[in-house]
């Protein structure tokens, strides 16, 4: 799968495209937009992963293969296989512990879940896992539990392996998480762009007044701190911005606006 050919974007696109790209496409293919067409699910999961990989530059750059062979950190790739004489041990009967296998699951919230936290339960058949998920997860966020993964089979004693959890936030049509902040789109009159208005923004998790200034160009983007979603693990409850993106409306102009609008034209 082409994630560039899946957003509909050229391999050079910028961040800015790739985001108008999906968002049209998220509305497009939405499953509860298309509730008879049997493939939407997969198609908007092909478009979610497309945009969770080009959207973040580091795995952007991976997936384009611009990563580095000094990336790499052999350590790593020590602790994750064991050392040699380890498993040398192992496979002839000699070494007396091996942990357990690392279960690994995907976890699906709702942006209210993962903006107030939540708690969900994992059942395996053999156990069930209770995990407490703090504010602020967000989308590609990859959390481990650390020794509730499976048991080691032939060995009651050695240590059971690690839960892995990979997070997926369900989009929703009003908005677009990027890692802690939250875009939105408001749509105002031209004159109010023109003339300057406070306007009123709505979120999943409140309404926000907000000052859009005279002389506003449609596409500019205000950034109001503080009022996008919990940073995850921040010492001091932080949040990111809520980002507004205005847009001019036309729609419902008069005919008396009209003239007025081409009267002013005539003055310049």
């Amino acid at each position: 799968m082409n994630y560039y050919q899946v957003l509909g974007v050229q391999k050079t696109a910028t961040q800015e495209e790739i985001k108008s790209a999906y968002r049209n496409l998220a509305k497009l293919h939405h499953p509860d937009r298309n509730l008879n067409n049997p493939g939407a699910t997969d198609k908007f999961q092909q478009i979610q992963t497309a945009y969770e990989t080009l959207s973040d530059q580091a795995k952007r750059d991976l997936y384009d293969g611009k990563s580095t062979f000094k990336e790499f950190n052999f350590q790593d790739i020590f602790n994750q296989y064991g050392n040699w004489s380890g498993d040398f041990d192992k496979n002839f009967g000699t070494r007396k512990e091996s942990k357990g296998a690392d279960v690994t699951v995907r976890a699906t919230f709702t942006i209210a879940e993962a903006y107030n936290g939540c708690t969900k339960t994992f059942d395996f058949g053999h156990d069930s896992v209770r995990v407490d998920f703090g504010k602020g997860i967000h989308n590609g966020m990859v959390l481990k539990v650390y020794g509730r993964g499976d048991y080691n089979r032939f060995n009651s004693n050695a240590q059971r392996g690690d839960l892995i959890i990979n997070i997926n936030i369900n989009p929703d049509d009003s908005l677009i998480l990027q890692g802690s902040d939250i875009w939105v789109d408001a749509y105002l009159h031209f004159y109010d762009l023109i003339l300057g208005a406070n306007i009123e923004v709505e979120i999943p998790f409140g309404k926000y007044k907000i000052d859009v200034p005279a002389k506003t160009a449609s596409g500019r983007v205000l950034r109001i701190p503080g009022k996008g979603m919990p940073i995850y693990n921040s010492k001091n409850n932080e949040y990111g911005n809520l980002m507004v993106k205005v847009h001019a409306n036309f729609h419902g102009l008069t005919e008396a606006q009209l003239d007025l609008v081409k009267k002013i034209k005539e003055l310049e």
